[in-house]
């Protein structure tokens, strides 16, 4: 019963130092695609 309590430790340390960069890549990467949406919704309202 030790190590699975041992083991559940570690796993939640490990979720909470990995979790801001997973964060950190998701916030980037919508950054990108709302910049890439911005710039054609302006490309489209030029032509029309």
């Amino acid at each position: 019963m030790l190590q699975a309590s041992q083991h559940v430790n570690i796993t939640v340390q490990a979720l909470f130092v990995f979790r801001p960069w997973y964060q950190i890549t998701f916030c980037l990467v919508m950054a990108l695609l709302f910049a890439v949406d911005t710039e054609l919704y302006f490309s489209m309202q030029t032509d029309l």
